[in-house]
């Protein structure tokens, strides 16, 4: 197994980078991260799914009064070895390839009193997760969700942007630029079809030869860039905000349809329309119970679904139609969620979401009710979560007929502080069509090891 010249370089700088650090005393330089190792089997099958090595590199320093800095790296393996080629003529066997690939995650500048005392700039790749939501939040959209994980939800990518916040008495004021649009990452192709739309499923489920490609906006400031604001203070001793976002939706909808003259295939092409979104949250405690909400309304560009194909009657000819795939009615997006901590050490968490990631447009939200617990055992050593899920509604009116569940279960132990053994598994069970129901058939289990450092 090797790397290309060029890897190999770009991983010989990041050694050298972490050796150097230790002369940096002065320059208050620190590096962390972790190693971690995910590995998932799917139940029925024994099939692995999952199989990833992940060095996480985190440097940060600064002054931490004028000036400070962060970056994180990601050097990670997928999958398992896979041979490059045939043994040649002399029976040599050619080499063995990993997968893998080297992520910025974050890397960014931060100026403190930049010009005025109370204005901080940050510049550079940034994570920026707005909402009080615990790994869901329908007021989260200046980073673009990671769903490469998919089963993990909660994960974002980093965006350049540049950010500056003004803190004036209890205010809290923050403005974002973006000038480059960064889709969502999607999942494996297991995965990919539920976050697809209804009409995209059904033609792949008819046996239909899709050829699909995504239209990214076009580079420059009036298409690709975004921009976002938000207000955040202590109202009655909760924190409180608002805030509004103009960008795109980082999931693609279906802008057209080109089907073949004898409908063997069809040429489909993905798009990512415009919104804007109006948001506001909050979080407090209620005497000793945890209570967070926040709310998104949005504001869609209308976007039009274009067909062409043959028509039914002679001569055949091809024909061309529009319809509607995305509105531009406004529709909202809410969540609300508490947890408490019992006596006996028995720790719950309950989430209302009214609308998943994927969900657009007031007539496809769904609702979702969230629910964990958690207890530690031999003082910490043992982290249990026998029961957590997330169960689908479609249809109240009719829910033995259209819902899912996600089960969950988790059990952690740490042996010493730095280590982490995480086994669990993911259960799917429903009926009618949601997305929980659509992964019926992908139980796993998990197993999750992580050192940090």
């Amino acid at each position: 197994m090797r790397m290309g010249k060029m890897d190999a370089r770009v991983l010989w700088l990041i050694v050298l980078l972490i050796i150097s650090t230790h002369g940096f005393a002065e320059a208050q330089i620190q590096v962390n991260g972790s190693l971690r190792t995910d590995n998932r089997v799917r139940q029925d099958d024994g099939l692995l799914t999952w199989n990833e090595n992940r060095l996480n590199l985190q440097l940060s320093g600064g002054d931490m009064t004028d000036y400070n800095f962060y970056s994180e790296v990601w050097l990670r393996g997928f999958g398992v070895p896979r041979v490059s080629g045939l043994p040649d003529l002399q029976g040599r066997d050619k080499e063995q390839v990993m997968p893998w690939g080297l992520e910025f995650r974050e890397a960014y500048l931060d100026v403190y009193a930049f010009g005025l005392p109370s204005l901080d700039l940050r510049i550079g790749r940034q994570i920026i997760n707005w909402g009080t939501g615990d790994g869901f939040n329908p007021t989260g959209n200046v980073s673009p969700d990671d769903l490469e994980d998919f089963l993990f939800f909660g994960s974002h990518l980093g965006v350049n942007a540049l950010k500056a916040t003004y803190y004036a008495s209890s205010f809290r004021m923050t403005g974002i630029y973006i000038p480059v649009f960064t889709p969502a990452t999607l999942p494996p192709p297991d995965f990919t079809n539920v976050l697809l739309t209804s009409d995209l499923s059904d033609y792949r489920r008819g046996g239909l030869d899709l050829h699909t490609k995504v239209s990214l906006p076009a580079n420059t400031v009036n298409a690709s860039s975004q921009f976002a604001f938000k207000l955040a203070t202590l109202l009655l001793n909760y924190d409180v905000s608002l805030s509004y976002y103009h960008g795109r939706y980082d999931l693609p909808v279906i802008s057209e349809m080109l089907f073949e003259p004898d409908f063997s295939d069809v040429n489909v092409t993905l798009r990512y329309p415009r919104m804007q979104v109006l948001g506001g949250d909050f979080a407090g405690v209620v005497g000793a119970v945890g209570v967070w909400g926040e709310a998104a309304f949005y504001l869609p560009e209308d976007t039009n679904l274009q067909i062409t194909m043959p028509s039914p009657v002679p001569p055949y000819e091809m024909v061309t139609r529009d319809s509607t795939v995305l509105s531009d009615t406004p529709y909202a997006q809410y969540l609300l969620g508490t947890d408490y901590t019992f006596r006996n050490g028995w720790y719950v968490n309950l989430q209302y979401l009214h609308g998943f990631l994927h969900e657009r447009g007031a007539e496809n939200l769904h609702d979702y009710i969230i629910f964990r617990t958690e207890r530690n055992f031999f003082n910490g050593k043992l982290t249990l979560s026998p029961v957590a899920f997330a169960v689908a509604v479609t249809d109240w009116k009719n829910p033995q007929e259209s819902y899912g569940i996600a089960g969950i279960p988790e059990l952690t132990y740490h042996p010493i502080d730095i280590v982490d053994i995480l086994l669990g598994s993911f259960l799917f069970a429903g009926a009618g069509r949601n997305i929980f129901q659509s992964l019926q058939n992908m139980n796993e289990f998990f197993l999750r090891v992580k050192v940090s450092f």
